[in-house]
C-alpha cells in the first residue's frame, strides 16, 4: 500500500489494528510483519504486510501525515494462506 502527502516537511506513519506499523519517516516497526520501502523520503511510504500462519495482518489499515493531521484508511483481506 502506498500513502503519499503534498506536505514538504510532511511525515507519513502507517498504523494497522490501531498499533503503529511505521515509525516516524517510514521506517518498520516489526520487519516480521512489515516491510517498508520509500519513493520520497517524507513524502511517499509503501507498506507492505507479510502474511505468515502465525501472523496474520488483515484488517484496518491507516496512513496519517501527522505533520498535517490529515488521513486515509484501507481493509486488507487475507484470502488465503
Amino acid at each position: 500500500m502506498k500513502c503519499s502527502t503534498d506536505i514538504v516537511d510532511g511525515i507519513i506513519q502507517w498504523s494497522h489494528d490501531n498499533s503503529f506499523a511505521t515509525k516516524d519517516a517510514c521506517v518498520s516497526t516489526d520487519t516480521s510483519r512489515y516491510t517498508v520501502s520509500e519513493d520520497d523520503p517524507q513524502r511517499d511510504c509503501f507498506l507492505t504486510g507479510l502474511g505468515s500462519s502465525d501472523v496474520g495482518n488483515q484488517g484496518p489499515y491507516s496512513c496519517n501525515d501527522i505533520s498535517a493531521g490529515s488521513s486515509a484508511e484501507a481493509v486488507a483481506i487475507l484470502i488465503r494462506m
